[in-house]
């Protein structure tokens, strides 16, 4: 109980930090790929299945800062307005949070990662229909307090799941070239952001001149 406690007492204060920095928004992802499998999206119950400080966001905000996203809900810590009660059918077409985040040109932070890991790579991809990814109907269930909603959710994902990885070595070394990502170290911890508009106009680019540019060739 002593460590569950410890890990909601870090979650908020790094809140409390982020809170008194005066952001319009912060957005944090809840992702239950499980949809895929499970068919079931809980609003309130499903955890996030993308690291214990999600997990620890999501129980600490109301069930109304979470979107109605089967597979990549999100919660809005400020409640910026970002989030609201409509049902998301699709994960990154235009009412979706990336294509939102993308017009703003709004901010994604990795913390204590060597590598991009961000799901506004698979939006970029989306944008340019990129070969090796198509769109995949998952039908299931929302459940949202005391109701349930049948859902046909279009997901855009990999074709072949054993060979299409991201070079994502290839893609920082490129995004640094271009003074796309920054960095810095706090405490051993390694933080790297980028704007997603500059990092999406950059990668359209290289895509349009080569399809297969995100991927590793090995």
């Amino acid at each position: 109980m002593k460590k569950d406690n410890d890990y909601k007492s870090i979650t908020l204060k790094l809140l409390n930090i982020l809170e008194k920095k005066n952001l319009k928004s912060l957005i944090v992802p809840t992702y239950t790929y499980s949809f895929t499998k499970a068919k079931i999206f809980n609003r309130r119950m499903s955890p996030s299945e993308v690291g214990r400080f999600s997990e620890e966001v999501r129980k600490i905000c109301n069930i109304n800062q979470r979107s109605m996203d089967p597979i990549f809900s999100c919660v809005d810590v400020f409640n910026s307005g970002i989030v609201n009660n409509n049902l998301s059918t699709a994960s990154f077409e235009k009412n979706s949070i990336f294509e939102h985040w993308n017009k703003i040109n709004g901010i994604v932070v990795n913390f204590g990662l060597n590598e991009i890991i961000s799901t506004q790579l698979h939006h970029i991809e989306f944008k340019n229909n990129v070969p090796y990814r198509k769109n995949k109907i998952f039908r299931g269930h929302i459940i949202d307090k005391n109701k349930k909603f049948n859902i046909e959710y279009k997901f855009f994902c990999r074709i072949n799941t054993k060979k299409t990885f991201f070079d994502r070595i290839k893609i920082l070394k490129d995004l640094n070239s271009e003074k796309l990502i920054n960095q810095k170290n706090i405490s051993n911890i390694n933080i790297m952001w980028f704007r997603t508009k500059d990092v999406f106009n950059f990668l359209s680019k290289k895509i349009k001149n080569d399809k297969n540019y995100l991927l590793t060739t090995k």
